[in-house]
């Protein structure tokens, strides 16, 4: 399952997401700036707000599972944006739609789609992993915040 939580307001947000899945196919929830946490000079993002949404209007999407934070990932270029639940973030370089060789949003949809078919209990070490086979590589590249859940 795909949702977006983005510090951006509602009204851009909900343009921009239309262009990606104008069918409304594959995003199946939002948040906007006005779920973020305001700490310093971020606006934060709270994991456990997209877990209660989840509970909430999709109850089986947890129903086996102890802590449901062990099948969100969050994919951001801002690490302060995951700084309250910091294991579950992959940190990407910003874009601005400018270059369009740009590919590393790509490459990282691999690992989260790999990730997202596994039958690891725990999506948090699989991160650690990416990390570690990432920093021989490049630098990420990105886009807004976008969640991936193997459920």
């Amino acid at each position: 399952m795909i949702g977006v939580f983005t510090a951006g307001q509602k009204t851009y947000a909900d343009f921009v997401i239309s262009k990606i899945d104008p069918k409304e196919e594959f995003i199946k929830f939002r948040f906007y700036r006005d779920s973020c946490k305001p700490m310093s000079k971020f606006q934060v993002k709270d994991l456990n707000k997209v877990v209660a949404h989840l509970k909430e209007s999709k109850p089986s999407v947890f129903k086996d599972i102890q802590d449901p934070l062990s099948r969100i990932v969050i994919v951001d270029n801002i690490s302060e944006s995951f700084q309250l639940q910091p294991n579950n973030g992959i940190k990407i370089r910003d874009w601005y739609g400018t270059d369009f060789q740009d590919k590393h949003l790509t490459n990282l949809s691999s690992f989260l789609l790999s990730v997202a078919e596994s039958n690891v209990p725990d999506l948090r070490p699989e991160i650690g992993k990416y990390y570690k086979l990432a920093s021989n590589k490049t630098t990420f590249g990105g886009g807004t915040s976008i969640y991936k859940t193997s459920l």
